[in-house]
């Protein structure tokens, strides 16, 4: 006979969000997992594209993303750490640390600039998401601003596909 795969799941991607999976909440069971979360020093690389002024320490947030209980995405989140002071205290499996920093501080991201291109997953990557190894994902890199235009978060993230596609949607607005 003739093998034929499922139908991927289709998963919006919004450019404006609230978090990295704000747009698949509708419709599907999101959940996430910290895998480490600290304050530490920038790297020179997190100085620069999050503006830090000197002395300024970042948050670092590891976590995976689940949808519908199947392993997703690895996100790795660095955070301007003196725009959300005590915010370690407040992150927890499945909180959103959007939906904190709004709520908290009335921190939104308003504007993001992202790159996407193919990458293979290591090993550990690759058994968290519950892939074969040599198993392409997505890699995603991002900066997000605020409506001040300030950078409040810089992340890395590793996207698999293997259950479902991005879909994004691109718009074109006259302030950016």
């Amino acid at each position: 006979g003739i093998y034929v795969a499922p139908r991927k799941t289709d998963v919006e991607f919004a450019s404006m969000n609230e978090s990295l999976f704000g747009e698949i909440s509708r419709g599907h069971r999101v959940t996430t997992r910290v895998l480490s979360l600290l304050r530490d020093k920038p790297t020179q690389h997190e100085r620069e594209v999050l503006g830090l002024p000197p002395g300024a320490d970042v948050l670092r947030l590891y976590r995976i993303y689940s949808v519908d209980d199947v392993p997703t995405a690895l996100s790795w989140l660095v955070l301007a750490g003196h725009r959300v002071p005590g915010l370690e205290a407040l992150i927890a499996d499945n909180v959103s640390a959007y939906g904190v920093m709004a709520e908290r501080y009335g921190l939104r991201i308003d504007f993001s600039e992202r790159w996407f291109e193919a990458a293979i997953p290591t090993a550990e990557q690759a058994a968290l998401l519950q892939l074969s190894d040599g198993q392409a994902v997505v890699a995603i890199e991002s900066i997000g601003r605020t409506g001040d235009r300030l950078p409040l978060e810089y992340y890395k993230c590793l996207y698999s596909t293997a259950y479902s596609r991005i879909h994004v949607t691109a718009h074109a607005r006259a302030d950016v």
